[in-house]
């Protein structure tokens, strides 16, 4: 039988105790394990337990099935949500060295008793060189509060994960998509990067998949001339691609350039965009038609060509005889 099914069991306060008493018996009898990890919680049915206080379930189970295993490393202690034997190992200084990702397991599984345990004890919270840290795992997760936390006690900003494209925890908020602004801005004020970090390889490929909100912020923090230094993208670029309108008004009257040309061939959010593409081009390619108006004015193109282009004259239907 499905561990799932007995942590379910567990938590049934709609059903009375002792029929639900009685039903976990009959579960545990049919081989349902109480220690196996399963829920959304990614909880055993014998944590669960504990969390509800039901203390006669707990005795039942170790009655039944015996103790749940003994972990023997932090990272497996984690992920069975085992305070106690974090609490053992994290004293040993054979398994400290992997306290780090034992944090990121963590906060990635939202074990939050040992979360809070962690950075009470100031454990796991600096990574070693090139390895995913509790701050990258924090920025994933987008928690502002825990990004603070980390903050405060001295997570390095630019550590950089080697395994997930060399990312820092600012250049991974750039990649979720939209609504991570607020990640995004905590570690923006934290290092601000300069223009020459923005413009350069580290940064270069993330520009024509920026989301708008994060292309809004870049533009009021940079001039209109920011443009990246190998491939010639402009915020004017990105921000077309984003289809902001408010962020394009407010970088063509700031002086950017809608004839700048791309120096490659990039996909701008997926779409393919030629060699030479100026922001009219992202735009339509893109379909984004109120920003392709808005650039054929600033371009000194008739607003209806640029809308309504086409690729290809389509034939005209042939008369039957």
């Amino acid at each position: 039988m499905d561990g799932s099914i007995l942590e379910w069991l567990v938590r049934a306060k709609a059903i009375d105790a002792p029929t639900r008493h009685s039903l976990i018996r009959e579960a545990l009898a049919l081989g349902a394990d109480p220690h196996r990890i399963v829920g959304i919680k990614r909880n055993t049915a014998f944590q669960a337990a504990r969390e509800v206080g039901d203390q006669q379930v707990r005795t039942l189970i170790l009655d039944v099935c015996g103790p749940p295993p003994v972990p023997a490393t932090l990272e497996g202690a984690v992920e069975l949500n085992d305070l106690e034997a974090v609490e053992r190992l994290l004293a040993d200084p054979r398994t400290t060295a992997a306290a780090h990702r034992a944090l990121v397991v963590a906060i990635e599984t939202n074990r939050f008793d040992i979360l809070r345990y962690f950075l009470r004890h100031n454990a796991g919270i600096e990574a070693p060189p090139g390895e995913r840290s509790a701050l990258h795992a924090a920025a994933a997760m987008h928690d502002v509060g825990l990004i603070l936390q980390l903050l405060d006690k001295g997570a390095p900003v630019d550590a950089v994960d080697e395994a997930d494209r060399k990312l820092t925890p600012l250049r991974l908020t750039a990649t979720l998509g939209v609504f991570r602004l607020e990640s995004f801005v905590t570690l923006f004020k934290k290092s601000p990067p300069t223009a020459d970090d923005i413009t350069g390889d580290d940064w270069e490929w993330l520009w024509p998949m920026l989301p708008w909100d994060i292309v809004h912020f870049l533009a009021k923090q940079f001039s209109s001339g920011l443009t990246t230094k190998r491939w010639k993208i402009t915020l004017l670029h990105v921000a077309a691609a984003a289809g902001d309108d408010r962020t394009v008004t407010m970088l063509l009257a700031s002086g950017a350039d809608p004839l700048a040309k791309t120096a490659k061939r990039l996909l701008f959010h997926d779409r393919p965009v030629k060699k030479g593409a100026t922001p009219l081009d992202v735009a339509r390619a893109l379909g984004r038609m109120h920003i392709v108006m808005t650039l054929a004015a600033a371009a000194a193109e008739p607003a209806s060509e640029a809308a309504a282009r086409p690729t290809k004259k389509a034939a005209s239907p042939k008369r039957r005889r």
